[in-house]
């Protein structure tokens, strides 16, 4: 049986500004953006930043019936709005459907969406969700992360459907995207569709069903926690190499290093597996028993939840290095600049290794840690009592 589509998760390109296509025509007469190549690549224009001009371009795509005239031509609109043509023409696209649009957080892929985005809500009257994220092509290590959090959103915007009526579609982005999301739908038990803009057969391939034993990641856990962000080979033992070796489907390696890859990163984040990857949170007992039965403690343990994830994402910000502002150092030890809830400032001083955060000591008042992070810098380890 052939159902209907309420629900699409589509990957948006920058099709629509290619050279066929009305969309570059229309925002080139509008002033909106310009196209310095004959590539689809888009640029602001001159005199504006990237920000000024997309809320420019914005706000020319928001009135009703400002795209009609780019819309006149359907086959010249994008490979996504000619995908949503083709199922409507099959009776296969549901009416009012939700649409998630991903897209890179580049300039030129968050003009496309926009421009997409306004063109399925006004051809369809598609209710439409954007959604960017980075795929930073250059940084290899950078991309690892960027991966499985594309991975993560995928798997997060099929789940709000239903399988039978919710698909994967990605026409547009790096060819990456791909191969990544279907996985991802196909782990969830989600169908993938795909149309090409220039070929009008609609490509519907099944969740072919993804199984990863439980007790494989239990024993590989360790390891996965461990090269969460790339370690040299020199540092592992020969069992843990072995590991590597045999689970390259959870693990990437080159001559000098290793890495938990894409896949194994959305399965460290997945709810089913938090219970073995969650960061470990362990506090001070002084730090713990300062904040029992006490207002601040929700905030505190917010802030920590959140440099965790900080520091598992690889985060490099100043804010993580706040130790730096008054001339600290130690080999594993940092101190956090975390974020104000008009009542509080919080500032810790912890250190983090294998997935595990401890955390020394911690202040609600910005005045009470310049006083006492030079006193406390050099303090021996503390006993420690875990958070859950």
């Amino acid at each position: 049986m052939a159902y209907s589509y309420s629900r699409i998760v589509l990957t948006c390109g920058v099709s629509a500004f290619g050279g066929r296509n009305a969309g570059r025509d229309w925002a080139t007469r509008g002033g909106w953006l310009r196209f310095p190549s004959p590539g689809p690549a888009a640029e602001p224009p001159e005199g504006r930043s990237e920000e000024e001009a997309l809320e420019r371009f914005r706000a020319a795509c928001a009135p009703p019936g400002a795209l009609s005239s780019a819309l006149a031509d359907e086959p010249r609109v994008s490979a996504e709005f000619s995908a949503l043509a083709l199922l409507r023409r099959e009776r296969r696209l549901a009416e009012r459907p939700v649409i998630d649009l991903i897209h890179t957080s580049t300039f030129d892929g968050a003009a496309a969406a926009v421009f997409v985005g306004k063109a399925l809500q006004e051809a369809f009257q598609a209710r439409v969700d954007l959604a960017p994220v980075r795929m930073d092509v250059n940084d290899r290590d950078a991309l690892r992360g960027h991966m499985s959090t594309f991975m993560l959103t995928v798997a997060d915007r099929l789940r709000r459907g239903v399988p039978t009526h919710t698909c994967f579609a990605p026409l547009g982005g790096y060819k990456v995207m791909t191969s990544l999301g279907y996985l991802a739908g196909a782990y969830c038990g989600y169908p993938t569709l795909y149309a090409h803009e220039d070929n009008q057969v609609l490509h519907e391939i099944p969740a072919i069903p993804v199984r990863v034993s439980r007790e494989d990641v239990e024993a590989l856990a360790p390891l996965m926690r461990r090269t969460w962000q790339l370690i040299e080979l020199a540092r592992l033992s020969t069992e843990e190499i072995g590991q590597v070796q045999r689970n390259p489907w959870l693990f990437e390696r080159d001559d000098e290093h290793a890495a938990v890859n894409a896949f194994g990163r959305f399965l460290m984040k997945e709810p089913a597996y938090q219970d073995l990857f969650a960061p470990r949170l362990l506090v001070a007992r002084e730090v713990d028993r300062d904040l029992a039965d006490d207002g601040r403690r929700g905030f505190v343990e917010q802030q920590l939840r959140a440099l965790s994830e900080k520091l598992r994402a690889g985060g490099a910000d100043a804010d993580l290095v706040h130790e730096r502002t008054w001339g600290l150092s130690h080999p594993t030890r940092h101190a956090y600049k975390g974020a104000s809830n008009g009542v509080h400032a919080f500032r810790c001083l912890y250190e983090w290794a294998d997935g595990t955060l401890r955390v020394l000591s911690a202040w609600t008042d910005h005045a009470a840690y310049e006083r006492q992070i030079r006193a406390r810098w050099d303090q021996p380890d503390p006993e420690y009592v875990e958070w859950k």
